[in-house]
């Protein structure tokens, strides 16, 4: 029997190999449901964490909702696996998870074969039986046939305990990151509502704000419209900037369309440029947007728009305050989730002179870069794991 490449060095016994419901119940018989539980659905499960719970009654339960959970389950997500959100529950009170997921009870340790769903090995097998294209998903039976490799109980809460500090430390960053984003937002709250106000460099008073409209101290300028026939795949093709380019207020270009196409300058991105979401399926994304720090010539889709001012710093933050997505709300077409450039010229805000502007947007991007470092540090860290869980199962 084959060991993995990297083991713990006081382990040297070799490998069992069996099917999954040979080692561990799959969707366990369940008891008669509680009267009321808290419901785990698909949605309520990102990157192993719980991050949503409903508590609600038996007779207002959905009709997939049948697995009642105890201690030490572990939920696998039978539609859509690559997304992997897999869920281990240690959680106290009543819980019911959705037939969405397959419900998995063992009495080998049930964190390890947690970890063993998520090695690369194990989800290859799953995708390799998934029926279906929109929603590709694997059934019990196919699930249950998959063989899993797995060490003496001793070796296997050892691999589990490793990988659950690996976790800890993940969750740690998290958590670190949502708090600096919260006290972010707390400060633009105090900032752009003048509750909190800068002083100059000889510590006099700034003078009042002016209302203004973006129209007034920029432009917005609308994007390029192109045809399938632009588009290839070549990479000396121009980058078109997009909606799914705009990844939690950052620049992502994982997801590239490139055309060969003569771009008037207008629409080359330049430093500084605000990228934003003008039309999208998706209302949520309507307005979200980006300031483009990046060298590479880039242009942009029609349904995105560049900002272009020289007050764009301090307006970028801005454009994350609840008063703008207020009026991107107000303002969005009857029928197709858009705003117009003629529309977001007309939005109107009140303006510092430029020095305060300069103090308010260099403070909050001493913030960002803060939050940028810990960002990394996660990317990082989920690399790692990624490398660990291909290493240390068979």
């Amino acid at each position: 029997m084959a060991v993995p490449k990297l083991r713990f060095k006081e382990f040297n016994d070799s490998w069992d190999l069996k099917k999954l419901d040979h080692i561990a119940e799959v969707n366990p018989k369940t008891k008669e449901l509680p009267a009321s539980f808290f419901y785990i659905d698909l949605e309520s499960v990102s990157e192993g964490l719980l991050i949503q719970r409903k508590k609600i009654d038996i007779n207002e339960a959905p009709s997939r909702a049948q697995r009642l959970l105890e201690k030490s389950d572990v939920l696998f997500q039978m539609v859509r696996p690559y997304q992997q959100n897999n869920f281990y529950f240690d959680l106290d009170g009543d819980y019911v998870a959705s037939t969405g997921y397959a419900q998995i009870r063992t009495k080998l340790n049930s964190k390890y074969i947690y970890y063993v769903l998520h090695s690369k090995k194990f989800l290859d097998e799953v995708i390799n039986r998934c029926t279906g294209t929109s929603y590709p998903a694997i059934n019990s039976s196919e699930l249950s046939s998959i063989e899993v490799a797995f060490p003496s109980i001793r070796e296997q809460t050892k691999i589990a305990s490793f990988l659950s500090a690996v976790d800890e430390k993940i969750s740690q960053l998290m958590q670190k990151y949502q708090l600096l984003s919260q006290y972010k937002q707390g400060m633009m709250q105090k900032l752009f509502s003048q509750q909190l106000r800068f002083k100059a460099d000889d510590g006099s008073e700034f003078g009042e704000w002016e209302n203004k409209t973006l129209g007034e101290v920029g432009e917005n300028i609308i994007g390029l419209t192109y045809s399938p026939t632009d588009v290839t795949n070549d990479s000396t093709g121009i980058l078109v900037l997009r909606s799914s380019n705009i990844k939690e207020g950052r620049l992502d270009k994982s997801d590239q369309v490139r055309v060969n196409k003569k771009i008037q300058d207008k629409i080359i991105v330049q430093p500084n440029d605000i990228l934003i979401c003008t039309r999208n399926g998706s209302q949520r994304l309507i307005g979200k947007s980006v300031i483009i720090n990046d060298d590479e010539i880039m242009t942009f889709g029609a349904f995105m728009s560049v900002y272009r001012s020289k007050y764009n710093r301090f307006i970028a933050y801005l454009m994350q305050t609840p008063w703008f997505f207020e009026q991107v709300q107000m303002n969005l077409g009857a029928r197709i989730n858009q705003i117009t450039t003629g529309t977001l010229n007309e939005f109107t805000f009140d303006f510092p002179c430029l020095e305060e502007q300069t103090k308010i947007a260099n403070f909050l991007s001493a913030i960002d870069q803060k939050i940028e470092v810990v960002a990394q540090q996660i990317e990082q860290a989920k690399t790692w794991k990624k490398g660990l869980l291909q290493q240390m199962f068979v």
